[in-house]
């Protein structure tokens, strides 16, 4: 992790010799973006890779009004990236919520399904291959009666 950091840092400052900043700063970080996702990191390597990113464009590039105020939004998000990084945080503030809504979303229980699950004529299942998020809707002990793997 380090050495991909330091490894993007170096190349960006070689490069920053030959070409405008602001162009080797935008491929550095879609260089790190692209990396990270496909070696598939947390949201903490995220967030120290662009904070290493950002800081490099703010130290090496140009001063002038509009780049100061574009600099001062991409601060902004880095710090609410940062306060990402706190579960707590990230749970009551996106998780939760989007939840909520999801829920809400996804279909009943219908009146024949509960019928033919109390008459025990509910579909066989593959118990191997149910997904966990099955049992927030059944219990486990349901799916077992039901399961052509255990029988």
């Amino acid at each position: 992790m380090v050495g991909v950091i330091i490894t993007i840092v170096l190349v960006a400052a070689a490069a920053y010799a030959v070409t405008q900043t602001g162009g080797v700063i935008t491929l550095a970080f879609i260089a790190a973006l692209l990396l990270l996702a496909y070696r598939r990191l947390s949201l903490l390597a995220y967030t120290l890779t662009f904070t290493v990113v950002l800081l490099s464009y703010t130290l090496l590039g140009t001063m002038s009004g509009t780049a100061s105020v574009w600099k001062g939004v991409l601060w902004t998000l880095l710090g609410l990236l940062w306060l990402l990084n706190v579960r707590p945080l990230r749970k009551s503030l996106i998780t939760r919520p989007f939840m909520r809504t999801y829920l809400k979303l996804l279909p009943a229980m219908s009146q024949t399904e509960k019928e033919a699950l109390e008459a025990g004529k509910a579909p066989r299942v593959v118990l191997r291959a149910t997904h966990q998020g099955a049992l927030d809707y059944c219990k486990l002990a349901d799916l077992k009666k039901h399961a052509i793997d255990l029988a």
